[in-house]
């Protein structure tokens, strides 16, 4: 009797715990918590019932909204015991799973195509005159074809 009420008290935390970190200003706060994600990692191994693991997979999928959370995430193996999770083969867990590796895929390609597209705007910021100039067309460059066929200086 006492087991269950304990599970049920996790449950219902774990479900209050996901409610508060859709909201952005929770979120921000509870991201700066130290050793979370290890402590939620943990949590994940320890709790039974497949539903509260979905759960726990839900608030991991919150926290890595950010990048240092993904990068802590994957250095503590996280991205493993998630897939690993699977092997549980609940459908709801697994579906789960997917939802939140595809979401930290997805942020991921996001952050690198926006840092793809900054590193292309300061180059074309710091470009000189001979951007669209062919190679070897600026008075004293040499093409590389040039520079090859000519012996080494002594």
């Amino acid at each position: 009797e006492d087991v269950k009420a304990f599970a049920t008290l996790v449950h219902k935390s774990l479900q209050l715990a996901e409610l508060c970190l859709r909201e952005d200003k929770f979120r921000a706060q509870l991201s700066q918590l130290p050793h979370l994600l290890e402590r939620l990692l943990s949590l994940l191994d320890k709790v039974e019932a497949c539903e509260d693991k979905t759960i726990l997979i839900k608030i991991i999928g919150h926290m890595a909204h950010s990048l240092d959370r993904r990068l802590e995430l994957g250095r503590l193996e996280g991205f493993k015991q998630i897939t690993q999770l699977a092997l549980l083969r609940d459908p709801t867990l697994t579906s789960q799973i997917v939802s939140t590796l595809n979401q930290c895929l997805t942020l991921q390609a996001q952050a690198m195509e926006t840092n793809s597209e900054r590193a292309n705007a300061s180059e074309a910021g710091g470009a000189t005159s001979s951007a669209g100039s062919p190679p070897g067309s600026q008075p004293g460059s040499r093409t590389s074809s040039e520079a090859a066929e000519e012996p080494p200086s002594p």
